[in-house]
Order: C-alpha cells, then structure tokens, then sequence
C-alpha cells in the first residue's frame, strides 16, 4: 500500500489526460497586447518557443517601431509559455482576437484586422475618401498583436475571418502554420 502512496506523491502514477470529446477546448491567453507599428510593417505571423525566437520578433517590431521610450523586450518563461504574434500588413485598425482552440491536433488562433472607418462627405469623391482612409490607417493603425499562450507542443493554426461584419465573419482563412519549434 505505501509504495501506491509513494508513487502517486513522487508522480509515478499515469496522468489522466482529457477524453478526445472535450476537444476542441478554448484556451484563454494568460497576456497580449498591441502595438503600433507604423506604415512600414510587413505582414508575417510567427510563433515563439524559445528566448532567441523572441528577440527575434521583437527587434522585427522594434525596427519598425517610431514611438519613442522604453520598448525592452519583456522576459518570457519558455518552459511554462509560447507567444504567438499577428502582425497584420493592409490597413487596420488593430487586430481583434476572436479565440484560441486546441483540438487533439493543433491550436488554433482565429483573428480579424479592424476595420478603418470614415466620414463621406457630400462632394467627396471616392477616390477622395480611399485617400483618406490609407492616410487614417497609415498614421493610426494598430496592427500587431502580441499573445502570450500556455506552452504547447502542437501546431499553431492561424486563421483570418474574411467577409461578413466585424463581430460575424463570414467564413475563416487560414493564414499560416507554425510548427513548434520553428518560430516564423
């Protein structure tokens, strides 16, 4: 009997791992935010796992950065998380982040650029009005989106909502696919 007690206290014991029908779980991100990065971003979306993956993303968002102040990179437990980032290349006004869901095969991170809106003036003519849409997106976009997520193993999925409004895509395009342990 004691060595049963002895082997569930020291972690011998087999851990129950959750029945294949509580899968597709949501996954609540543990931290993210989001950061301006001007009208010289490039789209790209990255995951990290490690330390040098994440100086990696963050000097990509710092060079590109024109803010001013302290933008130190902020130290990240590898062991215990992985970030995701979204960094959206077309007009936006930041990213919204619908959910993150694990399934028995990959995590999956569903998000949508903002949306830019403006006034139409009587007499604007519609050239006018794109003008003025690329010039409010160029000078107050937010468009990446860093997100701290618990350590995971599988792949990362990340998927676009396309058509429909901003709080009901029509439909979800996938983006890219990251692979743990291959940052970009």
């Amino acid at each position: 009997m004691w060595c049963l007690v002895f082997a569930g206290l020291t972690g011998w014991l087999p851990v129950a791992h959750p029945p294949a029908a509580e899968l597709p779980r949501k996954v609540k991100p543990v931290m993210s935010w989001d950061a301006s990065v001007g009208d010289r971003a490039k789209g790209w979306l990255g995951r990290c796992d490690s330390d040098a993956q994440w100086e990696e993303a963050w000097r990509r968002f710092h060079e590109r950065s024109d803010r001013e102040g302290d933008w130190s990179r902020p130290e990240i437990d590898f062991t215990a998380y992985t970030v995701v980032v979204i960094c959206h290349d077309g007009p936006a006004a930041g990213i919204l982040l619908y959910e993150v869901a694990e399934d028995a095969e990959r995590v999956r991170v569903r998000y949508r650029p903002g949306g830019i809106q403006t006034a139409v003036l009587a007499n604007q003519s519609e050239a006018d009005r794109l003008e003025q849409e690329w010039r409010l997106a160029r000078s107050y976009t937010f468009r990446a989106s860093f997100v701290v997520l618990p350590a995971t193993r599988k792949p990362v999925v990340f998927e676009e909502g396309i058509g429909g409004t901003t709080l009901e895509p029509s439909e979800w395009k996938e983006r890219a696919r990251r692979p743990a342990g291959k940052g970009k």
